[in-house]
């Protein structure tokens, strides 16, 4: 049998298209329409998110740490507190020997009250003597008169003021030595009494230091005290860290280019990453003066001639709430990774 050669259709005798295939068609064009929309209306919403808030995950918890030392040296009878130990404001921590600030208070206070006694008796000398001067210038007087008309002798009268002077120079040294206590008056305190008085002071101070004492309620941490260490003034013991809301804030460290419409009071959400899916509330408390190369131990030189433009990050100081919803903060510590967005609008 012959084979007869088929030819294709040429584009006037080809087949048109059915009615499903033109529903496909145009189901496709409306789905992908539908798809267009969709991605133009999500990135102009994330355009105006981003553009609302700004946020970092440079930031940290902060707060006081307070460095714990003696304030007088001496020998460690007792410790009172445990690593991590929750205290109380004024709560002891640590007591040192008090017998050498004991003994050395009695010895202030014995000094004080033999002061005392001097200046009291200082001033009965010098009434006396002043009393026995008087006596002694009303003879001498009585004396001269009676010289005049020649009713004593000449004698007597020399006796007189023999007497007189006496009693004139015994006044004069008890004066001197009122004076040197009392500055002539037994009523005015002296410089002597004043000092001794502060040496008394001070040595009970120093007997109240021998009990170091909690300065605010937190946990210590890092102690490094034993019962017969022997201290030296000032010598760090422990730290003391509050963990309160209000001793406690985030320090957010933001590119100076995020900072164009970032202000004190605005609102922020915190995340952190030791406890998922938690949220803080807080606000913008502060920013800082400068950024945190400025007050780095060496900060850079850009006069050198090798400038290469880095963008600057600034520390913003954060607060925080109580938590979403008054819910109470979880249990935050110094040094926590978060991630803080503060909200512009």
């Amino acid at each position: 049998m012959a084979q007869t050669e088929q030819t294709p259709p040429t584009p006037d005798q080809a087949p048109a298209p059915n009615g499903n295939e033109k529903n496909g068609f145009a189901r496709r064009k409306k789905v992908l329409g539908v798809v267009a929309l969709m991605l133009v209306v999500a990135a102009l919403g994330y355009y105006y998110h981003s553009r609302s808030r700004v946020s970092t995950d440079d930031a940290q918890i902060d707060g006081h740490i307070y460095s714990i030392s003696p304030r007088v040296p001496g020998y460690v009878i007792e410790v009172l507190v445990a690593d991590n130990q929750l205290v109380e404001k004024d709560q002891p921590l640590v007591r040192i020997d008090p017998v050498e600030y004991e003994v050395a208070l009695a010895d202030a206070v014995a000094g004080l009250s033999s002061l005392e006694e001097d200046s009291a008796s200082a001033g009965q000398d010098v009434q006396s003597a002043q009393s026995e001067f008087s006596l002694a210038q009303l003879d001498l007087n009585r004396n001269r008169d009676l010289l005049r008309v020649q009713s004593v002798s000449q004698s007597a009268f020399d006796q007189a003021q023999s007497k007189a002077d006496t009693a004139r120079a015994k006044l004069l040294s008890a004066q001197a030595k009122l004076s040197a206590i009392g500055h002539g008056k037994a009523s005015i305190k002296s410089s002597k009494i004043e000092a001794q008085k502060a040496k008394v002071r001070q040595a009970s101070l120093n007997l109240e230091y021998a009990t170091i004492v909690a300065p605010a309620r937190g946990f210590v941490t890092r102690k490094a005290v034993e019962p017969g260490t022997m201290l030296a003034k000032g010598q760090p013991i422990m730290a003391l860290v509050p963990l309160d809301p209000g001793e406690i804030w985030i320090t957010a460290n933001f590119k100076e280019t995020q900072l164009t419409h970032v202000r004190p009071g605005q609102r922020v959400s915190i995340e952190v990453d030791a406890f998922p899916g938690a949220t803080i509330g807080g606000k913008v408390d502060s920013i800082q003066a400068g950024t945190g190369a400025s007050f780095s131990l060496f900060p850079p030189e850009n006069a050198a001639g090798n400038y290469v433009k880095v963008v600057q990050r600034i520390p913003v100081k954060i607060s925080l709430d109580n938590g979403t919803q008054g819910d109470p903060l979880p249990p935050l510590r110094v040094g926590m990774s978060v991630f803080p967005t503060i909200h512009i609008n």
